[in-house]
């Protein structure tokens, strides 16, 4: 029933893009459960991801978003955060949440890895929810879940297991061309130890003959990995990934910047996390 719900505000949420002539992306579960599993209502979500180009398209989304009867949980700011969340009541003890991103991922280490434009170029349709319904092409997506792992550890939030379960779901349905895009990716942007560290887990999890990714693929992954400067068994070491995610800024004024967001977070997201 939840599923249902989900789709439907989905389908909502996608009308209001479509009405303020804004590009978006659906991301994660909601999008993946349209190809990846042999139903969408297997892959249970919690909310609805959508990502949008810039800050100022988010705003504006949002604007109308409220308008049409949610409202703003958390707001966007000149900060580290890259996403805002707005919640409906559908009754008093149900919500519906939509997490509006301008980032691909909430995480400055992994946020600038994409544009949206060239994610948007190799996007894929999602018919069930719209003319207007596009999710992330299957390497793309494969690679958004293993940064969402990486970043959900970098924070010390419980790994789900539906996430480890998505990668089984995408070896299923890969053709040899998805996994010859996801590899070229995951190395040219650094991200062949993110990519590995989720399927190793997988795997340690469902066993290695469920998680059907090929022996090519893995050893190209961990031989692209012992190259790239993050090393993914230190994912929980909250100062290593501070420091990792400052290195990250690509110019002094953005490292800067990001200094100055985390040491004085604006006063809209402190009260978000800690109340007025």
């Amino acid at each position: 029933l939840f599923s249902m719900l989900l789709e439907f505000e989905a389908r909502h949420m996608l009308s209001v893009l479509e009405q303020a002539a804004i590009p978006g992306l659906l991301l994660k579960g909601q999008a993946i459960a349209q190809w990846a599993y042999p139903d969408p209502s297997l892959r249970t979500s919690g909310d609805i991801d959508v990502l949008v180009a810039t800050l100022d398209a988010a705003n504006t989304l949002a604007r109308h978003l409220c308008e049409a009867g949610y409202e703003l949980s958390q707001p966007s700011g000149d900060r580290f955060v890259q996403e805002m969340m707005l919640r409906r009541e559908v009754t008093p003890s149900v919500w519906v949440e939509i997490d509006l991103h301008w980032g691909v991922i909430n995480s400055y280490l992994f946020s600038k890895r994409f544009t949206f434009d060239e994610l948007m170029a190799e996007s894929i349709a999602l018919p069930r929810l719209g003319a207007n319904a596009r999710g992330l092409g299957p390497a793309h997506a494969f690679i958004h879940a293993c940064m969402h792992w990486a970043a959900t550890l970098a924070v010390g939030a419980e790994i789900r297991l539906k996430w480890l379960y998505d990668i089984p779901a995408f070896a299923k349905v890969f053709s040899a061309t998805d996994w010859q895009r996801l590899e070229q990716l995951a190395v040219e942007r650094g991200l062949a130890g993110v990519c590995l560290g989720m399927i190793e887990t997988s795997r340690a999890t469902f066993g290695a003959d469920f998680v059907a990714v090929p022996d090519l693929l893995i050893a190209a992954l961990r031989e692209a990995a012992r190259h790239e400067s993050l090393d993914v068994t230190r994912l929980r070491d909250w100062r290593y990934m501070q420091v990792q995610a400052f290195l990250a800024q690509p110019t002094a004024r953005l490292r800067a910047r990001y200094l100055w967001q985390r040491l004085w977070p604006s006063r809209d997201y402190m009260a978000y996390l800690y109340g007025r």
